[in-house]
Order: structure tokens, then sequence, then C-alpha cells
């Protein structure tokens, strides 16, 4: 087989192009590349963003500036676009473009019903930890501006199921018989797969890992095979406890004074 052996002043010249890139992609399919341009050109445009690109497989590459532009990028991360989490990682050389599997990713979630006397960080709070781990929430629920639903990033876990609706207890807690619920509605902006198996989000039934060696070989010849060639590592967290169930103490999340740190499109 032929092999050629370029120049070191040659290699070093194309590092150049790339040293102060980042590589990202999104778990599950991938934006359009409009759309992921128009945000990243608006959230880092300020912040040394040179220019976006993508390939066939769904990377895409966010050339900066300079290294500390890619390192503030990455340090005030996680960034969601659109409502879908962006995985990203540092270019370097001999980089092996590979999709991880998460147990937790966040996501913008709106509650709906809730009552007055619970629009406070803390009511909301408690009622947001029913679904995840609440983040923040935007300026509009923060400032009470709107209240037809509460609007919250949720850190969310692949162990649990994303339930729809879920009951608040409103009364005395110690005393049941005095109190009454209601029903709080649930609405994801982005509600990720899960498979099944490894309790993972990007991993899918077809591929886990932990299932594939049980495939028999016809099964594994019928299952759709993906285009793209990374491979998937299974990088799985302990599991929380149900998110079915209210969290006995809420995790509490601040202002919005980062707001601009995560993206969404208003919906």
């Amino acid at each position: 087989m032929k092999c050629v052996s370029p120049l070191l002043e040659v290699v070093e010249d194309g590092l150049k192009a790339w040293k102060n890139c980042l590589v990202g992609y999104f778990i599950e399919k991938k934006l359009p590349f409009s759309l992921v341009n128009n945000i990243a050109m608006h959230i880092w445009g300020n912040r040394g963003l040179l220019e976006v690109l993508v390939n066939e497989n769904g990377f895409y590459f966010f050339k900066f500036s300079d290294d500390e532009a890619c390192s503030n990028v990455l340090e005030a991360g996680p960034w969601l676009f659109a409502g879908r989490m962006v995985i990203l990682k540092k270019w370097h050389p001999r980089l092996i473009l590979s999709k991880d599997s998460y147990s937790k990713i966040p996501v913008w979630v709106k509650l709906f019903n809730i009552p007055h006397e619970y629009w406070n960080e803390e009511g909301l709070s408690h009622i947001a930890s029913a679904v995840g781990k609440p983040l923040y929430a935007d300026s509009l629920t923060e400032s009470m501006k709107r209240i037809s639903f509460a609007r919250v990033c949720i850190e969310i876990d692949a162990s649990c199921d994303l339930d729809d609706s879920f009951d608040l207890f409103m009364g005395d807690s110690s005393n049941p018989k005095l109190g009454e619920n209601m029903e709080i509605l649930v609405e994801y902006q982005w509600k990720p797969k899960i498979c099944t198996e490894c309790k993972s989000f990007g991993n899918y039934i077809t591929n886990c890992p932990k299932l594939k060696p049980l495939l028999s070989p016809s099964e594994n010849v019928s299952a759709p095979k993906l285009k793209q060639e990374w491979r998937r590592v299974n990088k799985r967290d302990a599991p929380l406890a149900c998110c079915s169930q209210a969290c006995v103490e809420p995790f509490p999340f601040g202002s919005l004074k980062d707001d601009e740190v995560i993206s969404t499109c208003n919906t």
C-alpha cells in the first residue's frame, strides 16, 4: 500500500487553521445549518466566533479568533440551540469524531396551571423538581410578566419517565386531609429519545452497546444502519431518584444574569 509523508511544515501550517476551533454535535438529529449558524453568530459573535462549518456526519466546527475565546465558550456552557443541547469539545490533532451517550441533559420545560401563590423562586423550584433538577427560569418567568405558564430549564435524567403531568399538593403536608391536589401540566420544548436498555440519551435500541451482544445475526442485519461512523461510548452516571416523584429537598435555580449563556428559540 502506498504511503505519503507530508513535510512537518505542511502539517504545522494546516494546524493553524484549526487550533482555535470547537467541535460540536447535537443529540439525535442535527439541526439545519442555517439555524445553527444564525444562533451561533448571535450568541458567540461578540465572543470571537469567526466561522461555522459542518460535515456530512452532523459535526459542526466553530472557529474562533483565539484559544481564550474557545475556553470562555466551553466554560460558559452547557449551551442549548433551539432548545437542544450541543455537545462541545476542543479540537486537537488526530481528534476522533465520536458521539457519546449521556444520562442527563438540560431541556426547557413549560409548566402550566401553577397557582399564583407559588410564583416565587422557592415555589417554582419545588414544583420544577418533580420533573428533574431545575437550573434556571427565563426572564419572563422570573419577573412574572407572563403567568400563563412557567418556563424553566431543567436537567432531566434518562432513568426517569418524562411525564406530561403531575399533582401538586396544596395544603398542610402533615395532614393530607386538609389539602387538595392541583394537576400541573408539563410541555417539553424537546423530548429526547431514551434508550430503554442503557438508560441514556444519544443511544438507540438498534445500536445500544449494552444490547448489541444479545442480538442475533439476523436481527443485526435487519436493523437500520446509521450513515455516520462514530464510536459510541456510554458514560452512564449514577441514577437519580424517580423524577415522577417530587423532590423532598428542591433544587434551587438562580437568577438570569447568565441568560445569554443558554440560547433558545423563544416559543
